[in-house]
Order: structure tokens, then sequence, then C-alpha cells
């Protein structure tokens, strides 16, 4: 649901635009039937494979490596986990991060980069795609971490020093991820450009941005190549930026506004469509293979 968010407000049509690309996205499609199948038919490979056959014949899972980054926890013979402990938590924290999300896209003003009073959409779905991902899985997370640790109190399963421990703990793992989001947003902050047009004085407006939209869209159109290879090379360019940078997000970013910028000449809703889905599918797989 957030990378939903966070595409379709890249993306002129928002979330509806992001719908529309999903049968094209054959990297996450062909990724899901590769999972099914492996679980299925239990194929294993490689590193996978030899593992496997290490636990079943000796019991050790670890399968002797001993340098993994794990931790010795101490359990707690009174506490008694049960599976409301687990599900809890994940079903509050989708709850309030969708809901965070459509509150915001409610009220958010892109304009003024503020969440005002004014509604800004007309309905649930248009709310979803216009508001700032950034700022409202923010302030979901952090009523549903809220809510979690009421509820853990209230049902006795830690203590709430325990609680506290847990939010160092988490924060501490969670760091490299907000560092590669806020270079995610700067990024496509610094690529993007608010300011598009001309002045009254008839000079172009420059708002300290790179502006690679309009650049791009300058240089490059859907006439100056064929069509068909459009898709493929914004594919290319996706996995090496996304493997460079070892973030999807930044990727859509940057991309995104440009493939759209690109395509708007052509007359084709499908190719459209399809190079949309070639940045997505692209980013993910540079990232998933960036080490």
């Amino acid at each position: 649901s957030s990378w939903a968010a966070a595409v379709a407000g890249y993306a002129d049509g928002g979330i509806v635009a992001f719908i529309k690309t999903i049968p094209f996205n054959m990297y996450a499609l062909l990724t899901i039937a590769f999972m099914v199948v492996t679980v299925l038919l239990r194929l294993d490979f490689f590193k996978m494979k030899r593992n496997e056959k290490i636990a079943a014949s000796t019991g050790d899972l670890l399968a002797g490596e001993t340098d993994l980054p794990t931790k010795d926890v101490e359990a707690d013979d009174k506490i008694k986990g049960k599976v409301i402990n687990l599900v809890f938590p994940i079903v509050t924290l989708i709850v309030c991060c969708v809901g965070a999300m459509i509150y915001n896209g409610f009220f958010y003003n892109w304009d003024t980069g503020v969440v005002g009073t004014e509604l800004q959409s007309a309905n649930a779905l248009e709310a979803f795609s216009n508001c700032d991902a950034g700022s409202a899985l923010a302030m979901g997370s952090f009523i549903a971490l809220v809510i979690t640790i009421v509820f853990y109190l209230c049902t006795k399963a830690i203590s709430f020093k325990v609680s506290m421990e847990s939010i160092v703990d988490g924060f501490k793992s969670m760091v490299p991820a907000i560092l590669i989001l806020t270079f995610a947003w700067t990024l496509g902050g610094i690529m993007g450009a608010k300011g598009e047009g001309i002045d009254e004085a008839g000079k172009a407006i420059i708002d300290g941005t790179l502006n690679a939209k309009a650049f791009v869209q300058a240089n490059i159109t859907a006439d100056s190549m064929a069509l068909g290879v459009i898709p493929f090379v914004f594919f290319l360019i996706a996995c090496l930026l996304s493997f460079a940078t070892g973030t999807s997000w930044g990727t859509f970013g940057v991309l995104i506004p440009i493939s759209t910028a690109v395509m708007s000449a052509s007359s084709s809703e499908g190719l459209f469509f399809l190079t949309m889905s070639a940045v997505l599918a692209g980013a993910v797989y540079g990232d998933h293979v960036s080490p």
C-alpha cells in the first residue's frame, strides 16, 4: 500500500495509473509465480539446497555459519505467547498506515506542502493517491506503535521497560532503511521540478532543481526512436540506477516523471502503462540485486 501511494504521487493519474500498470509488471508477477512454484515443488538450488541438506541431516539450521547477525534472547517462562500477540501489531500497522494515508490525502495541499483544514480530495481513492506517503506512513506507524504498546501492557505480554528497550533496538535496525528513504526522496526532489513554466517577463522559472523531466522531454520524444524500444530502454536504465543507488523509491522519483513525459506524445495508452511498468519492474529488480 505504501509503494502504491508513493508511485501514485510520482505518476500522472494517481492510484488508477498504478493499478493499470499491474498487468504489465512482469517481474513482480513472475516473482510471485516463481515463489509459489518453488514452495509447491520444493525446489532447492545452490546455497539454499546445500543448507537444506545440512539442516535435514544434522539438525543445524545455521548450516555451520556462525557469523550470522543473530542475537540470543532469553525466554521468559512466565510469559506465554499467543497468536494474537503476533497478528494484532501487523493488522494494526496496516490499518493505521492506510488510514493515515487516506486522511493525509484528504487534507494535504501539494501547493503549500502542509496538511491543512480544507478538503483536497473528493473520495477515499482520490485521497489515497493524493497523499504524502512519507508523512502519512510516519503518522500511521507512530499510532500503531502506541496502540501496540498499550495492547501488550493490557495483556501483560511484555513490561513497559521491555517495550521501551524494543523501541530503541528497533530504531537502530531501521537506521539504514531511514537513510535510504531520505536519500531517495532527496534525489527525487532534486531531479524533479516544482516551478515549471514561464514567468511574466518571459523567462523560464528556475526553482533550484535539475528539472530532468523537462530536459529529457525536450530532447527525447516518443517519435525520436522506435516505440517498442522505449520500455526496454527505461527498464535497463531503472535497473542500473536502482542497482547503483540501492533504492527503488529514488528510482521511482527520478524515472516515472521522465517516462510519463516521454510517452505523453504517444497515442497508445497501453504503451504508456507498459513503459511505466518497465520502470517499476526495473527499479525493484535493481533494488533486489543491489548489494
